[in-house]
């Protein structure tokens, strides 16, 4: 919840945290500097199309590596390299290895920062992070009319109807707000499963929740069936046995997509 951090060779806790956690006797997310926060958000807004890749890569993955300049603040070279070194400095990464000079692999540290990340994430997309968390838990606790309605407010909020272009911005969309359920789930995406490449599949890593396969489809054709895509995307999981390293309880979902129309479809395995 609270370690994860590298300074040489030493391995560090968040010393606030740790000493808010020995004081309240509460496991909680203490380190949210709002100030802090608001500079990262800032800061996101004004990065390219190259920054946000490698930013994806992070959210999804939870590692990147990257060029990292510490050699001066941000605001004096607003590009990514300074960018990344002030995320480092403000505690949101850490550096696992230097690759070379002035490249290293960076990681989210620990569970406490993946909430943060959460904030800067809606800020990234620039959706309302409100819904985005509702959306989640729908998802996990199997409501997926809930789900479904969250889901298309989150469409109609993105800024642009050409941010969802094909199948794979839908994909890497919701990839990037499903990395905050690695609390619960080890999250897959374009992994070999069963006989094919599964869009997202998401493990359970505990009784409680069921696993989950999300299959995308896309269309251009506002006269297509958006319901019969969705079955399409149920039946293309059940036939290539997307769910075949899946033990316990599989719900499927399948979503299509026409500009910032959906329709989710879903059954359990079994």
């Amino acid at each position: 919840m609270y370690d994860g951090y590298h300074f040489g060779s030493t391995d560090v806790y968040n010393p606030w945290s740790i000493s808010c956690y020995a004081a309240r006797r509460r496991m909680d997310s203490y380190w949210v500097n709002t100030s802090e926060n608001s500079i990262l958000r800032n800061a996101l807004e004004v990065q390219g199309r190259s920054f946000e890749k490698e930013y994806e890569t992070l959210v999804t993955e939870g590692e990147v590596e990257v060029t990292v300049d510490f050699s001066m603040a941000y605001y004096e070279k607003m590009d990514e390299a300074n960018l990344w070194g002030l995320l480092v400095n403000a505690g949101i990464v850490t550096i696992t290895k230097e690759i070379e000079e002035d490249y290293y692999r960076l990681r989210v540290p620990n569970l406490e920062v993946w909430k943060v990340f959460k904030e800067l994430t809606a800020c990234h997309l620039k959706i309302d992070e409100r819904h985005m968390e509702k959306m989640l838990n729908a998802l996990k606790r199997k409501d997926m009319e809930r789900f479904a309605e969250e889901y298309q407010r989150v469409l109609l909020e993105l800024p642009s109807y050409h941010d969802l272009k094909d199948e794979n911005s839908y994909h890497m969309m919701t990839l990037g707000m499903c990395a905050f359920l690695r609390k619960d789930y080890d999250i897959k995406s374009n992994r070999e499963t069963g006989e094919d490449r599964s869009d997202i599949c998401l493990y359970a890593k505990h009784d409680r929740y069921p696993n989950l396969i999300l299959e995308f489809k896309y269309t251009k054709d506002e006269k297509d069936d958006l319901e019969k895509l969705a079955e399409k995307a149920l039946e293309q999981i059940k036939e290539k046995q997307y769910d075949a390293e899946m033990t316990g309880e599989v719900c499927y979902v399948g979503l299509a997509h026409y500009g910032k129309s959906s329709c989710i479809r879903w059954r359990k395995n079994g």
